[in-house]
């Protein structure tokens, strides 16, 4: 089980171990499930499916890296065919979930406030699916106001998901 993984990224390797007696010597197949690749070894180049082949009349302990490449949001829960040299197909769970995220901000109070200027502070929770490319405070005199249409103040501070504004050019007594 790969759990939940960010859409358009890459989690993994797991592995699952081959054994084989009495096979005929042909090769053996792991067929494509979608979402997921392989490869014989962690760090190679990882296919939507593999074959590899071995010495009649067996094999041990053929280690298959599985890789986890969701595209879309879904579930991938499926299983992977293992076939060839004569031996029936067998089945190998594989699950996992393609999710995208977005990133959770809780706004934190302020401090060092003065008649035009304030510190304003923020947490951001949960990173989400996507990087943070930029990061800061917005305000404005507007109750509700929309995302993008208040000030925005950059914060060039980022501690653990912490972030604090200084926000400068304030109206005295004005909310």
């Amino acid at each position: 089980d790969f759990g939940g993984v960010c859409i358009n990224s890459t989690a993994g390797p797991n592995s699952f171990t081959l054994d084989g007696t009495d096979l005929d010597g042909s090769n053996i197949n792991i067929a494509a499930l979608n979402g997921f690749s392989y490869s014989e070894t962690a760090g190679g180049t990882y296919t939507a499916t593999l074959s590899f082949s071995y010495t009649a009349p067996g094999f041990t302990g053929n280690v298959i890296y599985v890789q986890f490449n969701p595209t879309i949001v879904q579930s991938y829960n499926g299983n992977i065919v293992v076939s060839g040299g004569t031996a029936a197909a067998i089945l190998v769970p594989a699950t996992g979930s393609g999710i995208n995220t977005t990133l959770t901000v809780t706004t934190g109070g302020s401090s060092a406030v003065t008649a035009t200027t304030a510190t304003a502070a923020g947490t951001i929770t949960v990173t989400g699916c996507s990087p943070v490319t930029a990061y800061g405070i917005e305000y404005s005199t507007q109750t509700g106001f929309i995302n993008g249409t208040g000030t925005q103040v950059p914060s060039i501070n980022l501690t653990a998901g912490n972030v604090s504004s200084t926000i400068r050019g304030l109206i005295p007594n004005t909310r």
